[in-house]
């Protein structure tokens, strides 16, 4: 259905398939599946603890990853910013400072700059994290909800970040804001969903392979218990 035959085979001979088992019914009992839960309940699954994998949903923990690096990048680039900002800022408002050596004047200005450049690297990693979880968070929630995915889940999110971002400028500056929000979204949804459709990784062929290994792990259970019942019969 979602899956290529080149992962399905692969897929299949890492985990091969029960005697009773074939592929298209698998497929028919995904299909089933897909047809009964509604766009709520898959958005809620998001954010479910897998007690079989003994963790959240793949899905969840690599966007929190990507989250994770785009606030590394901002505080880098935060501090990065700050360091000549406050070196001047040092020195002017320390002109008439008096300081009983060179050694104490040099402390005072490497402590200066080491805590502004902290506040301003913390300062941008927060709005970084906020203006990409927005978009990240709501694509997550639009992708699970049709059960698809396609460039333009990133667009809307955009558009509510730059808004936000810009909201406390007034109303042109909302809508300007919402505009170059929903082209940033665009584009990078265009960049993540070419990233996700060559390695195979878009929402939906996700959730057919998971749900796929799940059928897969159940039967096998079912074929094992029913085997040792027959020994104990024979």
């Amino acid at each position: 259905m979602f899956t290529s035959p080149k992962a399905e085979q692969a897929t299949t001979e890492k985990n091969p398939l029960p005697d009773n088992l074939t592929e298209e019914k698998i497929d028919l009992e995904i299909k089933e599946v897909f047809r009964n839960e509604s766009g709520l309940e898959r958005v809620k699954s998001l954010f479910k603890y897998d007690e079989t994998a003994g963790q959240r949903p793949n899905f969840l923990i690599e966007n929190i990853d990507i989250l994770t690096s785009v606030g590394v990048s901002g505080f880098i680039l935060g501090s990065i910013l700050k360091v000549n900002e406050s070196s001047e800022s040092f020195k002017r408002n320390n002109q008439l400072a008096l300081y009983t050596d060179k050694k104490a004047a040099t402390r005072a200005y490497v402590d200066y700059i080491y805590l502004q450049t902290v506040k301003g690297g913390t300062k941008t990693a927060l709005k970084f994290i906020l203006f990409s979880g927005i978009i990240i968070g709501s694509s997550m929630a639009i992708e699970a909800y049709r059960n698809k995915t396609t460039p333009f889940d990133f667009t809307i999110g955009g558009a509510i970040s730059g808004g936000i971002f810009r909201m406390h400028h007034g109303i042109p500056n909302l809508v300007a804001g919402s505009v170059a929000g929903s082209i940033f979204g665009t584009v990078f949804g265009l960049v993540r969903y070419t990233q996700m459709k060559l390695m195979e990784m878009t929402y939906e062929e996700r959730r057919y392979k998971e749900l796929r290994e799940k059928i897969i792990i159940r039967e096998k259970l079912l074929s094992s218990i029913h085997h040792e019942e027959q020994q104990k019969k024979s």
